[in-house]
């Protein structure tokens, strides 16, 4: 018997609530499409086995940089200064219609995280996306996202190449609102849904700046939120460069 992809998630109880009336979110703006993201980290021979021989994904380390490429976007890691132990929270978009196999896929290689309440599967109703978290040895939160707003199903089972590209990174700060208005200003992007004083989503499904207030609670871990060195490189015929005084951001596009 065929079941639409609406029936199956209703029987793993996967349903998004209103799911017809939810607007195309991000079809406004341009998207935003991370190139590359720079950070710090304190483990970074762990973090080349992690990414090379735990995930699989291409990883090479030159010059003191690693750098692993995950589907259209690079992350990389370098060495972070002395005595701090930095940490961050990324997502990777995957096809909409494999969050299950991704989780059967990431089982034998790391855990998944677990809420207090047992939850792996998140809901994000307002984003018409599902996901799940897991951890790399900086204890970074790494998360698979699911979103059903793009038209990105795929057939098969899960494989490395189901990482399709880096699309949130948190910035973490004690205030919001500059960082927000710069990126917004300069780079022509909107709020996405879900935004408070102290949680504040900045682009679209392609890519989200994910502004977080320090020491708010990530969702996917029990760390707090803390500032450290964000690099952003993003896919954009405008050369700019956008700093903010007295934090450790950058975020630069074009030449």
């Amino acid at each position: 018997m065929h079941l639409s992809r609406r029936e199956l998630l209703h029987r793993a109880g996967l349903v998004i609530a209103g799911h017809a009336t939810l607007p195309a979110f991000g079809q406004t703006q341009k998207p935003v499409e991370f190139q590359r993201i720079r950070l710090g980290t304190s483990k970074l021979g762990e973090m080349r086995d992690y990414y090379a021989t735990t995930l699989g994904l291409p990883t090479t380390l030159e010059g003191g940089i690693l750098k692993v490429t995950a589907g259209k976007s690079a992350l990389e890691f370098t060495a972070a200064a002395a005595g701090t132990k930095p940490y961050y929270h990324f997502a990777f978009n995957i096809p909409e219609n494999k969050l299950a196999a991704s989780m059967e896929w990431l089982r034998p290689r790391c855990p998944i995280f677990k809420s207090a309440d047992g939850r792996e599967v998140y809901n994000f109703a307002n984003w018409n996306a599902h996901s799940c978290y897991f951890h790399d040895p900086a204890g970074n939160i790494l998360e698979f996202i699911a979103r059903h707003t793009l038209s990105n199903a795929a057939a098969g089972g899960f494989d490395v190449r189901d990482i399709l590209n880096v699309s949130e990174i948190a910035l973490v700060a004690p205030a919001l609102p500059a960082i927000a208005e710069k990126l917004k200003s300069d780079l022509g992007v909107h709020d996405y849904p879900g935004t408070s004083s102290g949680f504040m989503p900045i682009g679209n499904e392609h890519g989200l700046f994910i502004l977080m207030s320090s020491g708010r609670a990530m969702l996917g871990g029990t760390a707090l939120a803390e500032q450290h060195p964000v690099e952003v490189r993003i896919r954009d015929d405008r050369r700019q460069r956008l700093t903010w005084e007295g934090m450790p951001f950058l975020v630069e596009s074009g030449g």
